[in-house]
């Protein structure tokens, strides 16, 4: 995946955290889905994380997941450099708002994407269906199937071997 931020690092390290970063996620959110403010030195923070956290000045910092199909799919790190205030209620009930809506477009994205590849899936086998159809002639249906599969899922080549009763094996068509 990956980590989107409002404002620049002070170096890669937020890069090395995502899989230690999921494990916290993990772990803050195991008995509910509630948004927690978590102080640097609190026993959950690991020391990868807290020393990501310390290049950013990040004392205190608002913790909240991001749900979508109803698995965790994310969180948002909000926090005020220098600031080991934990945040006011209000403050985690807009940035929680926020971020639930984040999640409902999320899911609505990854939902028109699957759509897509669906109907691409079923234009694609639609054609080398009309193609079977329209030639009896093998060559150009085993042509056409070889051409519309590479169109689905980044596939760069393709291969097709056909049976042979004959000879109990696979051949190259």
């Amino acid at each position: 995946g990956e980590t989107w931020e409002s404002q620049p690092s002070p170096d890669d390290a937020r890069s090395r955290v995502p899989k230690d970063m999921l494990e916290f996620a993990h772990i803050v959110f195991a008995k509910d889905r509630s948004p927690a403010s978590i102080a640097i030195d609190d026993p959950r923070v690991s020391s990868q994380m807290r020393a990501a956290w310390q290049l950013q000045d990040q004392l205190q910092t608002l913790v909240v997941p991001i749900y979508a199909n109803g698995s965790l799919s994310g969180i948002v790190e909000a926090w005020r450099p220098g600031d080991r205030r934990a945040f006011p209620p209000e403050d985690i009930q807009t940035v929680s708002t926020i971020v639930h809506e984040g999640g409902l477009a999320i899911q609505n994205a990854q939902l028109l994407d699957a759509t897509r590849r669906s109907a691409n899936e079923r234009a694609m086998m639609l054609k080398v269906s009309q193609s079977a159809s329209s030639s009896l002639e093998l060559g150009t249906v085993l042509q056409q199937i070889a051409q519309s599969t590479l169109n689905i899922a980044g596939i760069e080549g393709t291969s097709i071997e056909l049976w042979d009763a004959t000879t109990s094996s696979l051949t190259n068509a």
